[in-house]
């Protein structure tokens, strides 16, 4: 991963850490756990971001 995008496991951990600070500081925020309608991948929404972008680009092309 690394040499085909360089910073790819820092960038990563960045974000790790950030999302465990914004959880920590919003821990009465609860979200319902689901899975895609279209994947089966767990979402907090209908669709997952993923199948939401494959379907935009479908309709795009």
């Amino acid at each position: 991963m690394e040499s085909i995008t360089p910073g790819a496991r820092h960038g990563l951990l960045h974000s790790l850490m950030r999302y465990a600070g914004h959880r920590e500081a919003n821990q009465d925020l609860v979200s319902e756990v689901r899975n895609c309608s279209e994947c089966g991948e767990i979402t907090s929404r209908e669709v997952c971001q993923a199948c939401t972008m494959k379907q935009w680009l479908a309709e795009t092309a």
